[in-house]
């Protein structure tokens, strides 16, 4: 019996892990859970989701927030503020994409951003949507998303509310090695 729950267990975390994966590059990378950071600013969706992977030479920080038309894009420097003040500015190396009506750019981070990223919690992302379209209505210019899950929430509730980002990064260094 003990062999058994043993078996499913470990069958279950791996199950986990394969859903925690990104493909990029023709290669696939364990990753943190999707987080949702609130982007009030942004009259489409509220919502902007952020993952990161464990790779090679650092990690990826993938970034997606639904589009207004097939030619916006988030573009440019990417500032992430973390809890202890401090603040990474991830350089923008043309990796986006806009498909299926979303949004998707991805930044690289080197091994001591992601140590930064084990010990301190992400407070808020800032960054840029840019249109190759001027019309009016457009939403492209300069946003922030903060680590808060839901729009609204209540001071009564129990729940956490925000994204626990730094345990969540670490967990990917007790996994198993990017190959």
């Amino acid at each position: 019996m003990k062999t058994k729950l043993l078996i499913l267990c470990f069958c279950a975390l791996n199950l986990v892990q394969a859903q925690n994966s990104l493909f990029f590059k023709n290669q696939t990378y364990p990753t943190t859970e999707v987080w949702n950071f609130v982007c009030e600013e942004y009259a489409l969706y509220g919502t902007t989701q952020l993952q990161i992977a464990k790779t090679e030479k650092g990690g990826l920080l993938k970034i997606s927030m639904p589009a207004h038309d097939e030619n916006a894009f988030i573009s440019g420097n990417l500032y992430l503020d973390l809890a202890d003040g401090g603040t990474l500015i991830c350089t923008d190396k043309g990796h986006r994409e806009n498909r299926e009506n979303t949004m998707n750019t991805y930044y690289f981070f080197t091994p001591t951003e992601m140590l930064k990223l084990q010990k301190n919690n992400l407070l808020r992302v800032r960054f840029q949507i840019i249109s190759k379209k001027k019309k009016f209505g457009n939403q492209y210019g300069h946003f922030t998303a903060i680590n808060k899950k839901e729009y609204f929430s209540t001071h009564y509730g129990t729940q956490d509310k925000t994204n626990l980002t730094a345990p969540a990064v670490k967990a990917l260094y007790s996994a198993q090695p990017v190959h």
